[in-house]
């Protein structure tokens, strides 16, 4: 077994039960939770409404568990490559 793929039954040449599974490169941007903050501390001092406010502080909120989101998430996709490269290694 190499690192860019599972081969099933080795001994077997059929194509059906040998399959290869490229790694794909993702490519996520994370922003630093402070330009986030400070993006919107700029527009948040040119609101002319109580509403505005309002929706600006929800698109805040959304911005940080959004960058929640995407910071466990990644941590999660390091940590099963982390577990295939062990698995591969101990072959």
């Amino acid at each position: 077994m190499n690192w860019n793929g599972f081969v099933f039954n080795q001994n077997n040449d059929d194509y059906e039960n040998q399959q290869e599974f490229n790694i794909i490169d993702l490519e996520v941007e994370i922003d630093d939770p402070n330009e986030i903050v400070n993006e919107y501390f700029e527009i948040i001092k040119n609101v002319n409404n109580q509403n505005d406010l309002y929706e600006l502080l929800i698109d805040l909120f959304n911005e940080g568990v959004l960058y929640s989101h995407k910071s466990l998430l990644l941590e999660q996709i390091e940590e099963k490559i982390d577990k295939l490269n062990y698995l591969n290694f101990e072959r």
